[in-house]
């Protein structure tokens, strides 16, 4: 198991159970807290590195100007670049600001602990632009959606020197959990789609296009922002497949002639819509695109096809969906399956040539034998001369 050095300058709780997932997948060491520049000053790095930081810790109490304030940060970010060009070990740096300024002193401008905390993230992310291996975390965007007043805790300051509570903790342990797993394997590649209930609401054999929550207010509203996400998801690279178990010709009725899709058929990579099991069904989709039932990620709203897909084909991941309709769209874009630190110009072609993959392969089965498919997809052969530079290469081997 690889190592992981966390520290911090304040104290983070090593005994707490909050790093308990984190150590399952990282042999954890934790710095003397206050004590963050000996993790960067090492000779010889063997270890990746997070290092937590909370801006209070850096400026406290004290009444300094923003240009002095930034500047208490530059042997941090001087040590950091050494660090970065000394080795190639993953290394997550992330910031708190914790800013509970009130709405009036933070009215005109940002507050102190704001400025800096954003300042520091810029830079930051300049220098990440150069260094594969740096990682960033914005603490203070992970905490919001608890809350301060749940992440502070001030018994835990003045009684131990930790600025978060065992919450804040968990939270902490969790993102770099996140960023490491992300390192260790890359992202997911598939995502597996149910229909009735899942893309729109209402099952469009018995309720008809007309009947199908999609588009309008409330519940519609909510199959729509779902969709975005998922196109969102699809614009990334991330192949979308269509798993349902339905007839087909009405599901592609609903993408063709409803006004409120947001996906097109375009969209949709592969699909295995009939009445099959559905586990079954993935593991050919699997074999068509030729991917590994382990970048799968399944998300159908009936518990029960989601726990018999699980059985049948444990690889893949199948999403535990929260039972609310409503929190669809937030869990979706929180899903970390499919993140990615970047996105490059191949992740946006992937999905167009898994397309045409399973045309192919799908194509294939149609035709009674090979020659009869070899001419139902139009091959026509064409002279290529080769580059100028090895023409007299290629004749050489060819006289």
């Amino acid at each position: 198991m690889k190592s992981l050095c966390i520290s911090s300058s304040s104290f983070l709780i090593p005994q707490n159970r909050a790093w308990t997932e984190l150590s399952n997948i990282r042999q954890l060491s934790f710095g003397e807290y206050g004590d963050w520049d000996s993790s960067l000053l090492q000779k010889k790095d063997s270890d990746e590195l997070a290092i937590v930081l909370f801006i209070d810790d850096f400026i406290g109490s004290q009444i300094v100007s923003r240009e002095e304030a930034v500047n208490v940060f530059q042997g941090f970010l001087t040590l950091l670049k050494n660090r970065l060009m000394r080795t190639s070990l993953l290394t997550i740096v992330g910031i708190a600001a914790l800013d509970d300024s009130n709405a009036i002193s933070s009215s005109k401008k940002r507050s102190l602990k704001t400025f800096v905390h954003n300042t520091i993230s810029n830079d930051l992310e300049k220098i990440a632009d150069n260094f594969s291996n740096l990682h960033m975390i914005n603490l203070d965007s992970h905490f919001s959606e608890f809350g301060l007043a749940r992440i502070r805790d001030q018994r835990n300051w003045y009684f131990a020197h930790s600025r978060v509570s065992s919450a804040g903790l968990e939270i902490t342990g969790n993102a770099i959990r996140d960023i490491v797993l992300r390192h260790d394997r890359p992202p997911s590649k598939v995502l597996l789609l149910d229909c009735d209930n899942t893309l729109w609401g209402g099952v469009v054999g018995e309720d008809g296009i007309g009947g199908l929550a999609l588009g309008q207010d409330g519940l519609g509203q909510v199959f729509l922002d779902f969709q975005i996400e998922i196109k969102k998801i699809a614009e990334s690279g991330i192949i979308l497949c269509l798993v349902s178990k339905n007839n087909e010709e009405d599901v592609w009725e609903v993408f063709e002639k409803h006004s409120a899709m947001i996906l097109s058929r375009e969209d949709i990579t592969a699909w295995k819509i009939n009445w099959d099991e559905k586990g079954h069904n993935i593991r050919e989709l699997a074999q068509e695109l030729n991917l590994s039932l382990d970048s799968f990620v399944f998300w159908d709203d009936n518990p029960l096809e989601r726990d018999k897909a699980a059985k049948l084909v444990s690889e893949m991941h199948t999403v535990d969906i929260p039972s609310n309709v409503y929190e669809w769209p937030s869990y979706l874009r929180r899903l970390t399956d499919f993140s990615k630190s970047l996105v490059t110009d191949d992740d946006l072609v992937k999905a167009q040539q898994y397309r045409i993959r399973t045309d192919f392969v799908r194509e294939s089965k149609n035709v009674l034998d090979e020659s009869a498919y070899l001419r139902s997809i139009k091959l026509e052969p064409t002279v290529d001369a080769g580059p100028t530079h090895q023409r007299a290469r290629i004749e050489s081997q060819t006289s």
